[in-house]
């Protein structure tokens, strides 16, 4: 296998420009690619070196010292569709040199690693594809039956995809792509034969939208209401894998309803932060000790996620509605595979009145699932870039509400008081009562306090201690 590197020169390894034609032509060797600031600006020639290099079987490194330039994000983009992992930023170009590349060739990344260093956008531009390639299935199949439930379930992608298409258009005209020319020409007219078959069914679909609206402002009015839309959503469906009927919901108050539940805890998960689950698992585990009655509620939409999970029940409307009796005074912990207002509603009116109701949103949704004079809200951020994109859009108006790493650069107008979430050394290996222990001791890194005392006084949770 040889080795190449591309726009860069280093011992070992043979190297050619981002013009030459041969990069083509390689296959089955080691690519390192390098994107300086010097060709940054030559999108088509290095988005289709790299496209090629990838189709010829090679392994790409992709090294960049700006993450921010449009060349960079189209290329990290490409290489995150077809599995690759290898995109590294860095402060200068200079810093490549033969031990860095060794560290990098026996490293093997993940998709964790690029929403953490490159950004959550490159690794989102993956999840449209499997929409559209189900479109192009039934369409295919000319099955308009299972078609027209697909339009109903996936109703707002499809109320969108006119400026889902344009976007992938502007795309194709910044990259001067006839590759792309082509795949948009080839959506447009399955985007043509779609509205065909919507246009057959806008009688059908009219009912279906007047009647969800109708169960929306049942939702609003009446909780048990609430129950039988989810009931009879869930047995219209039948599904056999969990996944989110409810597109819509509102966010409930809990002074707007007979809370019995005394402190409330939100979590609100805005970009993956390592480490969190474990916190709030212990977290979890310390109230109980202390002898806090508590009940800790999961809110995830993403059927990647469920297998994580076990053994936790994982709950949508269906099994809800024939389990409730269990998992709302038995279980201390489950799974809600879809925003259904109900849940909430049983286990903060519930008789067993609970001490703290833990609640982790990890929907990836701007609006939220509770507020209240009693609820307190943390916000989950990972870097300074996700915070500046949604703080305005989130009203995060204190870094004191985030929750983030210990290396994290976030910093408001209040500067960096944020909560930060430590790495501890072996913790897979400790006992439970050892890990408990870990987090109670841990100390914020802005904070002259642990991270535990930090978060139950900022929530108030102390009075019920003393």
């Amino acid at each position: 296998m040889e080795n190449y590197i591309i726009n860069h020169a280093l011992h070992g390894f043979n190297m050619l420009k981002v013009d030459s034609p041969e990069v083509k032509t390689i296959s089955n060797s080691l690519v390192i690619y390098v994107l300086s600031k010097a060709v940054k600006d030559n999108v088509k020639a290095n988005y289709n070196n790299v496209a090629a290099l990838l189709k010829n079987h090679n392994r790409v490194i992709f090294i960049g010292d700006d993450t921010e330039n449009n060349t960079f994000k189209s290329v990290a983009s490409l290489m995150v569709t077809y599995g690759a992992y290898d995109i590294y930023s860095i402060a200068d170009i200079s810093d490549i040199t033969g031990p860095y590349v060794k560290t990098l060739i026996e490293r093997t990344p993940d998709i964790t690693e690029i929403r953490t260093y490159i950004g959550g956008d490159v690794s989102a531009y993956n999840d449209i594809i499997p929409i559209l390639f189900g479109f192009e299935s039934f369409v295919e199949q000319g099955d308009s039956e299972n078609l027209k439930k697909f339009i109903e379930e996936h109703m707002s992608s499809i109320e969108n995809m006119s400026s889902v298409i344009n976007n992938l258009k502007k795309k194709a005209d910044l990259l001067d792509s006839d590759e792309l020319f082509d795949k948009i020409e080839s959506l447009n007219k399955n985007n043509e034969v779609l509205e065909g078959q919507i246009k057959a069914g806008e009688t059908k679909l009219s009912e279906v939208k007047h009647e969800r609206d109708g169960f929306k402002t049942m939702a609003s009015e009446n909780g048990k209401k609430v129950k039988e839309l989810t009931e009879k959503v869930a047995e219209l469906s039948g599904r056999e894998n969990y996944g989110s009927i409810l597109n819509d919901y509102k966010e409930e108050n809990t002074q707007l309803m007979r809370c019995t539940a005394k402190i409330v805890l939100y979590f609100k998960e805005v970009t993956y932060v390592k480490y969190v689950d474990s916190f709030i698992t212990q977290l979890v585990e310390w109230l109980k000790v202390n002898n806090l009655k508590t009940k800790f509620v999961i809110y995830d939409t993403s059927t990647k996620m469920y297998r994580k999970y076990q053994p936790l029940t994982v709950a949508d409307g269906k099994t809800y509605v024939a389990d409730k009796d269990t998992l709302i005074n038995k279980a201390e912990k489950f799974v809600v595979a879809e925003p259904i207002p109900a849940i909430l509603h049983d286990i903060l009116e519930s008789p067993l009145s609970f001490d703290v109701v833990i609640i982790y949103d990890r929907m990836h949704n701007t609006k939220d699932l509770i507020s209240g004079n009693n609820v307190t809200k943390f916000f989950i951020i990972n870097s300074n870039h996700d915070f500046m994109q949604m703080k305005d859009t989130l009203k995060i108006s204190s870094t004191g509400n985030i929750i983030t790493s210990e290396d994290s650069t976030i910093e408001g107008s209040d500067g960096k008081k944020w909560l930060n979430i430590p790495y501890i050394e072996g913790y897979t290996s400790l006992t439970d009562s050892a890990k408990i222990a870990k987090y109670q001791r841990a100390h914020c890194k802005n904070h002259n306090q642990t991270i535990f005392k930090y978060l139950i006084e900022k929530s108030n949770i102390s009075a019920l201690l003393n």
